[in-house]
């Protein structure tokens, strides 16, 4: 049965392996009648061309947001690639003057979307966002770490209420739009959840939910969940 299900960049579900069982989860709400859909190959940010190529085994194109926007604007696409490359100098140096420079360089990778991220996630840029997340959390800044990260989240679609600082006290952090599935999401959960701990320590055990969440959709289980995150409430960058 799981053959029937099409392929999708912007997807619906995540397939997971546990010996030969599929799981299939799925990753945002899913109104009746609409078509289950995951990747058979994951979304990078490729551009339009390279991505159908990984996909021509199968037989078909993809025409989701990512891919129609993407081929409607192949010359941003070539800028975000120029730009990706200097923002990465400056992740792989990580001194002091490095995040503001990053902050510049996605400032203006964001500019190249047309559309908001809420409709066509940012695959050029959460990835960054989640590295500069990961340097604010490393130069002790814990409110910008987590400024970073929503904003990582965001780039790939999500909508999210209740998590950016400063804050109302008691307000929960609640998810209104779910985005890509990404396997580093789980990172990026409990990055925020390392951070909340240290500005916002009700927000922590909420983040940490939603980290073991994303786990459990993109390893089809949670009961490993501890071991690889749970007992030390580690993130990796």
């Amino acid at each position: 049965m799981a053959s029937y299900i099409n392929h999708c960049c912007y997807s619906n579900a995540r397939r997971a392996f546990i010996g030969d069982m599929m799981v299939v989860r799925a990753t945002q709400d899913i109104a009746p009648d609409t078509e289950i859909t995951f990747w058979y190959q994951a979304p990078a940010a490729d551009r339009y061309s390279e991505r159908q190529k990984k996909l021509r085994h199968w037989g078909f194109k993809c025409s989701c947001a990512i891919c129609r926007d993407d081929q409607t604007a192949m010359e941003s696409v070539v800028k975000r690639r120029g730009l990706k490359a200097e923002v990465l100098k400056y992740v792989q140096l990580r001194n002091k003057t490095a995040p503001s420079r990053i902050e510049t360089l996605l400032a203006t990778m964001a500019k190249t979307y047309r559309r908001p991220a809420a409709e066509v996630p940012r695959l050029s840029i959460w990835d960054l966002q989640l590295s500069l997340a990961g340097i604010y959390m490393q130069q002790d800044q814990p409110k910008n770490a987590v400024d970073s990260a929503l904003r990582a989240l965001q780039s790939l679609g999500y909508v999210i209420d209740g998590g950016n600082l400063p804050r109302i006290l008691g307000m929960p952090m609640v998810i209104k739009q779910w985005g890509v599935m990404m396997d580093s999401l789980v990172n990026c959960w409990m990055l925020l959840s390392a951070a909340y701990k240290l500005v916002a320590p009700d927000l922590e055990a909420q983040a940490e939910r939603y980290a073991r969440i994303s786990y459990s959709i993109c390893v089809g289980e949670d009961e490993t969940f501890e071991d690889s995150y749970g007992k030390l409430g580690r993130y990796l960058i």
